[in-house]
């Protein structure tokens, strides 16, 4: 009986610790995910500017911007998108949000599962820009409009 609840108070402490949110200084871990045509994708080590977007405002925003920019032209210059999905039904994300993005020319790192990305810093209803220098955060800047988030994308030069 005394196993089973100090088992009990282990397991509730471990479900109740959340996982530190990477910070400016931090460096950031290897993260690989899957792109939104299901094939693994690793962040490169040329990164540097990673766009993170957890909710459907911030993926539009992203997407506006992302559009008019060409793969080739995103991977020279070191931009990398990674949206999490976590926060969104399994029925829409398959049916729906899944099948958009598939239609996207860019390449989008895709998080389905809450803790794949749980360490990249998000807000709500913005962009997070997440800026890198050789693998270390050297900034993070929260984006909430079309023309800052093309300025700051414009701004970056391989």
């Amino acid at each position: 009986m005394r196993s089973l609840l100090a088992a009990l108070i282990l397991l509730s402490a471990l479900a109740g610790a959340e996982t530190a949110v990477l910070r400016p200084g931090d460096n950031l871990p290897a993260l690989k995910l899957n792109d939104q045509h299901e094939r693994p994708y690793a962040i490169p080590a040329n990164t540097r500017v990673l766009l993170v977007t957890a909710d459907k405002a911030s993926g539009g925003l992203a997407h506006e911007v992302l559009k008019d920019i060409p793969q080739a032209e995103q991977e020279r210059r070191g931009i990398v998108y990674v949206a999490d999905l976590s926060g969104m039904p399994s029925v829409i994300t398959n049916m729906f949000a899944l099948p958009k993005m598939r239609d996207y020319g860019y390449r989008i790192m895709i998080g389905l599962e809450s803790g794949q990305t749980a360490m990249l810093p998000r807000a709500a209803d913005a962009v997070t820009l997440v800026e890198l220098e050789s693998g270390r955060i050297k900034s993070v800047e929260e984006v909430r409009d079309v023309p800052s988030l093309k300025a700051r994308l414009d701004a970056i030069t391989p």
